[in-house]
């Protein structure tokens, strides 16, 4: 409505008032909403003595038998009604604007609570930043673990190479992974760990589940451990040791490769609490 001015908005005064009003207004130069709701006098102009005011101070006003000039009552009352027609609109609009604008931040709020939101927001970051300083958001790593883990070596690094600045290199992932993740090894039971999470969801049952899978038979040193894996792991107490195959001996290493099976299965056992059927599984 405040943007409506010039030959727009005497069209819209003469559709509501009539052409007296419309020539008030130009001969005060008025020639906008917002100038129009800001005049304190519309009328005081017929005051002066004005020879280009003559003409129409007689066709707007009535002349008294004293001389003085009064403007007709009917202009003034359709000058009222616009200008309230005017201030309902604007009000109207105004009331709207602010309507969208908390739409929009609500929904920006919103936004900001999902991880695309935060994925965008990082990678665009990253954008203005050479590919040996890129910054990620802490939620960004967890994300690139998940698609790490669940779509493999091959998948993760065609993300990476066509999204450049959105998933952290290999290395990088794998540091925060040992960083902040719970590192699992081999034949290792987290009994400890499982009381202390039934504790703290206050649970006393829950379900236990065990899967397993082929996989190529094969054997490797893992540096953080000290110890050889991928060999059969002997039982004690029903229960498979731990870091069993420790050697700084190649002579013992060698002899385990002639005595020992080595594993073509691997085994997962987890728990769910029944407390709560969205907590995460150990």
């Amino acid at each position: 409505m405040h943007q409506i001015s010039s030959d727009k908005f005497y069209d819209l005064v003469r559709s509501m008032a009539g052409d007296i009003e419309v020539e008030i207004l130009k001969a005060q130069g008025i020639n906008n909403v917002l100038s129009f709701l800001r005049s304190k006098d519309l009328y005081l102009m017929f005051n002066l003595d004005c020879e280009q005011l003559d003409s129409l101070k007689e066709r707007a006003c009535l002349q008294l038998r004293n001389g003085d000039y009064m403007v007709r009552p009917a202009i003034k009352e359709n000058f009222d009604y616009c200008i309230n027609f005017f201030k309902d609109c604007l009000s109207l609009q105004q009331t709207e604007q602010q309507l969208n604008v908390e739409f929009h931040q609500q929904n920006l709020i919103e936004k900001e609570d999902t991880f695309m939101y935060t994925f965008i927001r990082n990678l665009m970051k990253n954008m203005n930043r050479s590919k040996y300083s890129y910054e990620y958001d802490t939620q960004v790593p967890k994300f690139a673990t998940a698609v790490y883990g669940l779509g493999g070596r091959n998948l993760y690094e065609f993300l990476r190479l066509n999204l450049p600045g959105g998933f952290p290199s290999i290395p990088t992932l794998e540091s925060y992974s040992n960083a902040y993740c719970t590192r699992i090894e081999e034949g290792q039971f987290r009994f400890e760990e499982l009381c202390s999470y039934l504790k703290k969801v206050n649970c006393s049952f829950a379900y236990g589940s065990e899967d397993c899978t082929t996989v190529v038979s094969k054997v490797q040193y893992e540096i953080d451990t000290n110890s050889f894996v991928g060999f059969c792991v002997p039982l004690h107490n029903g229960l498979p040791s731990v870091r069993q195959f420790q050697t700084d001996s190649f002579s013992k290493l060698e002899h385990w490769f002639d005595t020992m099976n080595q594993a073509g299965l691997v085994n997962i056992h987890v728990v769910q609490p029944t407390a709560n059927s969205t907590l995460a599984p150990l």
